[in-house]
């Protein structure tokens, strides 16, 4: 597809659409930016309400925590072109039942698919590596500005080089943030997406109610997740570490409608009870149950029932 919309276009529109994440009031960028080759390297964005202080440095957006005074973060020179080494990838896909990554295919090629054709705002929640930001980049065109957000901010300068070195950065924003408080505008998203976020990030239900804040009325979350049953180690594991919340299908379920997202499809991609442990993946427990869902939500139109 066409890339005729200028990244300065994109950058700038995504600035405006940003709010200060405690508090959710107007950020002014009335510290001294720098612009390279038309997109904005750094900046600082204050809060106008609560006076918190936040950055943009090499092109990202870090939004995790205030600043204290000036640009205090610096990225290691390397970390700026290096992408991610997809041969670590391979490898853990090789030590991985075959269906599993029969699913992780699965899934993107679906939520690509669905996401490609939405116009405007599209968030893609937990980007890792870019598993699916990269191919809808590819896909993208001026119809579409895609933010990619990540907790670590490692990941997105990696996949920030990845998405230059495949030259699909042009309408692409990156931004880390807490999943819990995302600086964006009420109801101004026309759509998220993830692929496992759900699984891996915690305080799922606070999550859910940002995903709603934001969404448009009727817009779609698309997502994959894991899951398994009640009872099992793997979800006591996981509870320890705070991302037990949505890991049945129940509780998903449950969190969803309360959070005003309605459900429209659910899809297992796969399901077993013999994964093991690896270096990256330490949940499911062996033997537990488990599964791939792809998970089609829309924002109802109602206000929803917080819980």
């Amino acid at each position: 597809m066409s890339k005729c919309c200028p990244s300065s276009y994109v950058l700038q529109r995504v600035l405006r659409g940003l709010v200060c994440p405690p508090c959710r009031a107007t950020l002014d960028r009335d510290y001294p930016s720098e612009k390279v080759g038309g997109r904005v390297r750094m900046a600082e964005l204050r809060c106008r309400k609560c006076r918190a202080v936040y950055a943009v440095e090499e092109g990202v957006g870090l939004f995790s925590a205030p600043r204290k005074v000036g640009l205090e973060w610096r990225s290691d020179p390397g970390l700026l072109t290096r992408p991610p080494d997809e041969r670590l990838w391979a490898n853990y896909l090789a030590s991985l039942p075959p269906e599993v990554p029969a699913a992780y295919e699965a899934a993107s090629r679906e939520i690509v698919g669905t996401a490609v054709g939405l116009d405007g705002l599209v968030v893609d929640l937990a980007t890792c590596r870019g598993h699916v930001l990269r191919p809808l980049a590819a896909r993208s065109g001026a119809h579409q500005m895609l933010l990619g957000t990540d907790p670590e901010v490692a990941r997105l300068y990696a996949t920030q080089a990845a998405l230059r070195q495949e030259r699909h950065y042009t309408n692409v924003s990156l931004m880390e943030m807490d999943g819990t408080r995302w600086p964006l505008r009420d109801a101004g998203v026309s759509g998220v997406i993830s692929f496992y976020g759900p699984s891996m990030l915690p305080h799922g239900r606070r999550l859910l109610r940002e995903v709603a804040r934001v969404l448009r009325p009727g817009a779609p979350f698309l997502f994959s997740t894991l899951l398994t049953d009640a009872g099992t180690l793997t979800l006591r594991s996981a509870t320890r570490q705070g991302t037990g919340e949505l890991l049945t299908e129940p509780r998903l379920k449950t969190a969803l409608s309360r959070c005003g997202l309605q459900l429209e499809r659910w899809e297992v991609l796969a399901e077993g009870d013999a994964w093991g442990r690896t270096a990256y993946d330490p949940l499911p427990v062996a033997g537990d149950p488990w599964k791939h869902v792809l998970v089609h939500t829309h924002r109802r139109l109602e206000r929803p029932q917080m819980s």
